[in-house]
């Protein structure tokens, strides 16, 4: 039973959303990475996969190690970087074989310029990228297209080309400053008539003055841009662009230039990706009219933006295609984009001082609908939504479907403690004095009843667990399947208490239990990875519920959880199904803000931590501070290869004096919480893989760990 199933986390494609949460009965749309993963970068000492040494002039670089990827994915969304190049130039992407006539990042001499790329995958799952001029390239992937998927990536092709001389189709001539240029691209090349939207690379040329470019499915001009310029520049950026019913595109230009249209790819007919007529979320450009918050993104901050119930986007979408753009940013930096939870260690727009850059971004929804937009220097920050894939109804028979709609997380470091009081008791809904628990006892009893008063006290019941028989009440536990505690871990702490009482008290399938004590208190609030019933006979039944319970109310797994839940229903019998799959109804409550640090690392020692070394025996990653200055641990992070664990080393101690060491214990800690561990394993990285070490400025540092 393969499973694909990375959700969260972040691409490039301009203006619209898009989900990754995989269907049961609908085809995959498009499936975002948990966790962004770096495919190549070509820089020496850099710890990816792939050639080092900058590519030559007219040179190829042929990319093919996508983690998470399954190798029949027809195509890959990335975020392509070109790095110092030495000259003015261009990158194309494209699936190896024939290079066609386009360009997916143009960079003048010295720049660093990412863009965002859908990219089909050659026959053999490589992708090729051209420079016309010597750099450095770096590759990240954010999502995919899984075979049978309602994304169809093309070999890119020119729908038009407004320099005179050139041979695409369509106007020549420079578009006016307030212009519209009109471009066919339904029933056009490749495309077929009558598809509802399009991925675009739209390029402004040479303009006269500043300004921006934005692209519409033609009718009224919506408050949003999706490329923005300054004199003379040369400008990409990524599209998902609505096609209007005659099949065109508007592109809009505040100022007088050239303009060129690539389409990379296309939605069909009846696909699950939704585009929309581009809408501005948030500017927090003071006396601006869009909502959320006013006032710049201090250094380090993250800006939180409502997308799920915004507009026409459903509150239940689970991606959005977005065009994001910091405004005048203090300092060069990055903005990273995410489902908020844990930040990945990637950016999506990279900027310098005071200019204005865009960039496109797919990205996973957290739980409540919200995108968390990180920025590395303080800026203004717009967010327009451009289109969104909504939640699809399960196919209860589809066991790699269903299990594909749980969202993977590591559970979010600002959440507060579990308290249980706030999760409420047993309630007598139906005001017949009997409660949750004595209900269940009552209707779950292989015997009839003795009822006391309000109270069952005896009757029959057999812990499915272990399979012992309960006949006193009294010896009976009720067991949240999905422990209240873990609930609050996979994102329930973010409900409201009515929601808190209706998990509680949810009767549904198999949710609530009825067990002896000596398993309830085995099993505690441990995850499928971590306890399973004694009786093996039962874990299937118990991975189809613990997965049911966790869909419905729409709670996180870890990565090591859901491939222990994978392996669990592949012991499923042919024909096993899910039972009810009705979602629960939820409210979700504004999540606390982490506050921001007090104090910021001093310029030049960000570089210096390094990983020392790998102690797997000892389950003990030490990391070293060869300066002879304090370092601040703010902002750095601990990783495993998998990026399924990972510790915060400022919760740790607030800093790192000058040529010290610290070590960090990576497997279950008995004297305190569970740091990093590799994978499923209780040792730190047993099969030579790598320890990650991500600082504030999303640096990685790495070291191969030994096999043992």
């Amino acid at each position: 039973m393969g499973r694909v199933g990375l959700i969260a986390a972040v691409i490039a494609a301009v203006v619209s959303v898009v989900s990754g949460a995989p269907a049961g009965a609908a085809s995959l749309a498009v499936v975002s990475l948990e966790l962004p993963t770096r495919a190549a970068d070509t820089r020496p000492g850099t710890a990816e996969p792939g050639v080092k040494g900058r590519v030559s002039a007219d040179g190829v670089l042929r990319v093919s190690g996508f983690r998470n990827v399954p190798a029949d994915a027809v195509a890959v969304f990335l975020n392509v970087t070109a790095v110092g190049p030495s000259a003015a130039g261009y990158l194309t992407v494209y699936p190896c074989g024939e290079r066609p006539v386009a360009s997916n990042v143009n960079y003048a001499a010295g720049q660093t310029i990412p863009n965002a790329v859908l990219a089909a995958r050659s026959p053999s799952g490589e992708v090729c990228v051209y420079t016309k001029a010597e750099t450095d390239l770096v590759v990240d992937a954010f999502a995919y297209v899984p075979a049978g998927g309602d994304v169809l990536p093309l070999n890119p092709g020119r729908a038009a080309d407004t320099r005179p001389g050139t041979p695409a189709p369509g106007q020549k001539g420079r578009v006016p400053a307030g212009g519209v240029l009109r471009v066919q691209v339904g029933g056009s090349g490749q495309v077929p008539a009558g598809v509802p939207a399009a991925f675009l690379n739209v390029t402004a040329v040479g303009p006269a003055a500043a300004g921006f470019l934005t692209v519409f499915p033609c009718g009224e001009r919506p408050l949003a841009s999706n490329v923005n310029y300054t004199t003379g520049q040369t400008v990409p950026n990524a599209v998902l662009a609505a096609v209007s019913g005659s099949g065109e595109v508007c592109v809009y230009s505040k100022a007088d230039t050239d303009v060129i249209v690539d389409v990379t790819g296309y939605v069909p007919a009846g696909g699950q990706v939704t585009p929309l007529t581009p809408a501005r979320a948030t500017d927090t450009r003071p006396g601006t009219a869009a909502p959320g918050a006013k006032g710049r993104v201090p250094a380090g901050g993250v800006l939180r933006v409502q997308v799920g119930g915004f507009g026409q986007v459903p509150a239940d979408a689970v991606s959005a295609f977005l065009n994001v753009t910091a405004v005048a940013p203090d300092a060069a930096g990055f903005l990273t984009v995410y489902g908020c939870g844990v930040r990945p260690h990637a950016s999506n727009v990279n900027y310098t001082a005071g200019i204005v850059a865009p960039n496109a971004v797919i990205t996973a929804l957290s739980p409540g609908g919200e995108v968390c937009v990180y920025t590395k220097a303080g800026t203004d920050v717009i967010v327009d939504v451009a289109g969104y894939v909504p939640e699809s109804a399960p196919d209860p028979t589809d066991l790699d479907g269903v299990l594909n709609l749980l969202k993977v997380a590591n559970p979010d470091p600002t959440r507060p403690a579990y308290d249980r009081d706030l999760w409420d008791g047993w309630q007598d809904t139906d005001g017949d004095c009997i409660n949750t628990r004595h209900e269940l006892l009552q209707a779950r009893s292989a015997v009839p009843v003795t009822v006391t008063g309000c109270n069952v006290t005896a009757g029959e019941w057999t812990d499915p667990y272990d399979g012992a028989l309960i006949t006193a009440a009294a010896d009976a536990q009720i067991d949240h399947l999905v422990a209240l505690a873990e609930a609050h871990r996979s994102g329930g702490w973010r409900w409201d208490p009515a929601t808190k009482n209706r998990f509680a008290n949810d009767t549904l399938g198999d949710h609530l239990v009825i067990t002896g004590d000596t398993t309830n208190q085995s099993k505690a609030d441990k995850t499928p990875d971590q306890w399973l019933p004694p009786l093996s006979g039962q874990h299937c039944w118990y991975a189809l519920q613990w997965t049911t319970t966790k869909v419905r109310y729409q709670l996180t797994v870890t990565a090591t959880e859901k491939s222990t839940l994978a392996g669990l229903l592949d012991t499923c019998p042919d024909g096993t199904a899910f039972g009810d799959l009705t979602a629960a109804s939820i409210t979700w409550e504004t999540p606390p803000t982490a506050p921001p640090p007090t104090t910021t690392i001093p310029p030049g020692q960000i570089g210096n931590l390094q990983v020392a070394t790998c102690d797997v025996v000892a389950e003990l990653v030490v990391i070293m501070n060869p300066s002879s200055t304090s370092i601040n641990l703010s902002g750095w992070v601990l990783h495993d290869e998998g990026n399924n664990h990972s510790v915060d080393l400022g919760t740790l101690q607030t800093a790192i004096g000058g040529n010290a060491q610290l070590g960090i214990k990576t497997g279950p800690d008995p004297a305190g919480p569970e740091q990093v561990k590799w994978k499923s394993q209780n040792v730190w990285n047993n099969d030579g893989d790598r320890a990650y070490l991500v600082g504030p400025d999303a640096g990685v540092r790495s070291l191969a760990c030994p096999e043992v």
